[in-house]
């Protein structure tokens, strides 16, 4: 089988471990414990509350990214938002991700135009300003500790052109308080009125029982750490259903950033 490697990879983009996977780390990770890559590849950004997260996701891409060609896909998991971007009309999208499983799931479902690294939780082999647009999608949720996403955060500014975008899509607040389609908040009612910046948060899968845990982080502290890292966010959009009376509250909040002009002194 022939591999796309996307050009302005830095280093070891030539080992494969699994058919149209470029080897970056050699031990194995998980994303979410508790939830298969057979599960993740069956939810799909048509599910209720990610069709309308999606839907904002798509109207910030159309309104800031007119003209980017290239894309980077953080934390893509099993290729469904990989395959978005692509189908948005980018010319090359490619995805990146810790989890060997979830992108031997992306890599059976590949389309042209799209090509899956395995890589280092805030390491990416790439070339700087190598990208038009940076996407991540349900990620900084996934992280624990602060340092860490400023870590992340710092590469993707890293690795964006000085005229690209970066655009982080996560829960919000009033989204830890409520349950959806396929996932069971697993919070107290006191736990959930003192929830702070890098608080766990238990989640069932209803279909299966399984347990995982997300991190939340607050608006406060995402915008400034975007401000920390040198990404300006010119927008923070808050998806809701145009008819959403029976949940007024957004579920999810899209951070579109950008780096800082350059200083003309």
């Amino acid at each position: 089988m022939r591999v796309h490697i996307p050009e302005g990879i830095r280093e070891r983009s030539e080992e494969l471990f699994l058919p149209g996977v470029p080897r970056i780390m050699a031990n194995r990770q998980n994303t979410k414990a508790g939830i298969s890559p057979e599960f993740y590849a069956t939810l799909d950004v048509g599910d209720t509350r990610q069709r309308i997260a999606f839907a904002g996701v798509r109207e910030m891409v159309t309104k800031y990214c007119g003209g980017a060609n290239k894309a980077l896909d953080y934390g893509c998991g099993a290729g469904r938002s990989t395959r978005f971007l692509k189908e948005m009309g980018l010319e090359e999208v490619v995805g990146v991700d810790i989890n060997q499983e979830m992108l031997q799931k992306a890599v059976e479902k590949r389309i042209p135009g799209t090509s899956y690294l395995q890589i280092k939780s805030g390491q990416l082999p790439f070339k700087d300003c190598m990208f038009d647009l940076v996407f991540s999608g349900l990620v900084i949720l996934e992280i624990s500790k602060a340092r860490e996403i400023r870590k992340i955060l710092k590469e993707l500014k890293r690795v964006t052109t000085d005229q690209g975008t970066v655009i982080i899509l996560t829960c919000t607040k009033e989204g830890y308080l409520t349950d959806s389609d396929h996932f069971e908040v697993m919070l107290t009612p006191e736990q959930q009125a003192n929830i702070k910046d890098g608080d766990p948060v238990p989640i069932r899968v209803r279909d299966t029982g399984q347990v995982f845990t997300d991190y939340y982080w607050s608006n406060e502290f995402l915008t400034s750490t975007l401000q920390e890292v040198g990404l300006t966010t010119v927008e923070v959009k808050l998806p809701t259903a145009p008819d959403q009376d029976a949940s007024p509250r957004p579920n999810y909040a899209i951070y579109v950033s950008k780096k800082y002009a350059k200083s003309i002194w």
